[in-house]
């Protein structure tokens, strides 16, 4: 008669635990910070505009008794979004379904919370790519290939300022790359933003920052940082490109998604500004769960911006 031993057929070989953790990947987002603005909800065509009017800027001129004046115009500034489809698909069989141990991938309040999440993750990084397109810029006295510091943040401030961006605390947004962020933590360590200030409170707290999943890394001098991965890199690789930016600066659009005419398995989130759609394969024994969203990013007022470029 055979033996049996414990590293035959009757013993797995792996064990999967119950609960199951995320993997490393970026789910940063800032879209609902109030230095973004959402222009509306498109309806009738895939372009959104939302107008800026130079009311209040004007200034009276001295004049003569009896003299006529002549009228001035309005201007204005006019800001477009153009509303792409989104979309991403998830996949799973019957039987791991089955087997899995978790409801990760049975749930349907799962499906739905992995939805959501890339849907900010997906807008934000919308914002991120639109922010590219201010043409102010800023960089450390170094010149590219050279780390964040934080006389470069107060000429990003300084820029912003010049140009009669809104700069008030709580509605200015600064988005970097973590590597970005870990420079102007170092600066701080080494007294970078200057010695009286390196021992306040907010410097404190820029050395102990801790990221949730939102990115959100603390208010610092009337100025909210978040730190993304989905920063792009700039100058061949060498740098990357973090930006400022005041409200007004960027904006963003969407459309609801219509329900299905063909009694589909869909669920529609926010109204219909998120759609989860089910598609069994009956063929493989598969089910396909797809995500749908319309929406796009872009600037708004070029001046409430400016680029932040330093070493990757």
């Amino acid at each position: 008669m055979a033996n049996l031993y414990s590293d035959g057929k009757l013993v797995v070989s792996e064990i999967l635990a119950a609960e199951v953790g995320l993997k490393l990947a970026e789910r940063g987002f800032f879209h609902n910070h109030p230095a973004v603005t959402y222009a509306g909800m498109a309806v009738g065509s895939a372009t959104m505009k939302k107008d800026y009017i130079d009311a209040g800027a004007g200034n009276l001129a001295s004049t003569a008794e009896n003299t006529a004046v002549t009228p001035d115009s309005y201007t204005f500034t006019r800001a477009s979004v153009s509303i792409a489809q989104h979309r991403m698909a998830r996949s799973v069989s019957d039987l791991l379904r089955y087997l899995t141990p978790t409801g990760v991938i049975t749930d349907v309040d799962a499906f739905a919370a992995d939805a959501a999440s890339s849907y900010a993750t997906t807008l934000s990084s919308l914002l991120i790519t639109a922010a590219q397109s201010f043409s102010g810029s800023v960089l450390p006295s170094g010149g590219s290939g050279t780390a964040l510091d934080w006389a470069t943040i107060r000429d990003a401030k300084a820029t912003l300022i010049a140009n009669n961006a809104q700069f008030t605390d709580g509605e200015v947004v600064c988005v970097l790359h973590p590597t970005q962020f870990a420079d102007l933590e170092a600066d701080a360590a080494s007294a970078g933003i200057g010695d009286a200030v390196s021992r306040s409170s907010e410097a404190q707290q820029i050395m102990a920052a801790n990221a949730p999943l939102s990115g959100f890394r603390g208010t610092y001098f009337g100025i909210d940082f978040y730190t993304s991965t989905d920063v792009p890199t700039a100058n061949a690789g060498a740098d990357r490109s973090g930006f400022m930016a005041t409200k007004g600066g960027l904006i963003w659009a969407d459309a609801l998604i219509q329900p299905s005419l063909a009694n589909e398995r869909e669920i529609l989130i926010d109204g219909g500004r998120l759609q989860i759609d089910f598609d069994r394969d009956s063929s493989k024994a598969m089910l396909n769960v797809y995500f749908q969203a319309l929406y796009g990013a872009s600037i708004a007022q070029d001046g409430c911006g400016v680029t932040i470029v330093s070493d990757a």
